[in-house]
């Protein structure tokens, strides 16, 4: 999550909005999969999304 949080503060101070908001979404799917009942799925889309988008 720490970072995450850097990687959300270097998009904002670029104004990468698309960046930005694939992080949130990889950090939904993050804490979804802490949840007991989450399924464990293998290569999510947020984080290839994020990986794709930020360039990171």
């Amino acid at each position: 999550m720490e970072q995450s949080h850097r990687l959300k503060n270097w998009a904002e101070a670029r104004k990468l909005w698309r960046c930005y908001t694939a992080v949130l979404g990889a950090e939904a799917e993050m804490l979804a999969a802490s949840l007991p009942a989450a399924p464990q799925v293998e290569g999510t889309s947020a984080w290839q999304e994020m990986r794709a988008t930020c360039g990171r």
